[in-house]
Parts: structure tokens; C-alpha cells; sequence
């Protein structure tokens, strides 16, 4: 696969890296830490069965909470983690998976070409007062 599609590729990862950021922190229901009277900076290992959402990735790369428990919306650092995993996780399959890099160039082929042909039927239908 040519440089060019790998370039178009980490901002569309960048992109689901924030919803996965964004859905985690407004959509969790239950806290991910707190259900063991833990610390904020302690760990203890219920907190993986306890909670649905609190893995030990999160506890290695540190994953920010707040007070109650609850994965930390506001956090720079919590969307550059979230951000980070999934450009390298999105690369890392485009590299590793057969005919994924096929049909991403498709994919990415398709959209500019019907953003191309938006754009002259917009052209083509511009009328001036």
C-alpha cells in the first residue's frame, strides 16, 4: 500500500480513538474503580472483576478517574492514551491483517471520488444573484 494511504489512515484512527474516548466517558453507566473501597492511586485486583472497564492496560499506562471512580472525560491524558492504542492498534492491522490494506485504499479510493463528484454537482448547480 502506498505512504500516502498510511498518512490518510492515522487521522481517521485519531478519529476513532476520540469517539472511543468520548463514548467512554459520558456513556459508562458504572464507575470503573471504587466498588473496593480502594484509593484513588491504589490497585487492587477485584477491581478487574468488579468492574467492567478497568483492565490492567488501564492500570499500567495510567488511565486517569475522578473522585467517584468514573473514567475521566476531561483528561488530556486519557484521550491521548485512547488515541495512541487505536492509531497503533488501526496500523498495526492495516500492516498485519490480509486484505485489510485492500480494502482500506477502496474504502478511501470511494470517498474521494464521491467527494470529487459532490463537489462539481455543487459546481455545476451554482447560481448567482
Amino acid at each position: 500500500m502506498p505512504l500516502a494511504y498510511y498518512a490518510i489512515a492515522v487521522p481517521v484512527f485519531l478519529f476513532f480513538g476520540l469517539l472511543h474516548h468520548a463514548v467512554r466517558g459520558i456513556f459508562n453507566v458504572y464507575p470503573d474503580r471504587g466498588y473496593t473501597n480502594t484509593p484513588r492511586d491504589g490497585y487492587s485486583f477485584t477491581d478487574d472483576f468488579l468492574s467492567g472497564n478497568y483492565s490492567v492496560t488501564d492500570h499500567l499506562v495510567g488511565t486517569e478517574y475522578d473522585e467517584n471512580g468514573y473514567y475521566e472525560l476531561h483528561s488530556l491524558k486519557n484521550l491521548r492514551i485512547a488515541c495512541q492504542f487505536a492509531v497503533a492498534g488501526g496500523l498495526g492491522a492495516l500492516l498485519l491483517v490480509p486484505g485489510l490494506d485492500l480494502i482500506f485504499r477502496q474504502a478511501v479510493d470511494f470517498v474521494a471520488l464521491w467527494l470529487w463528484d459532490l463537489f462539481l454537482f455543487r459546481l455545476s448547480n451554482l447560481k448567482l444573484v
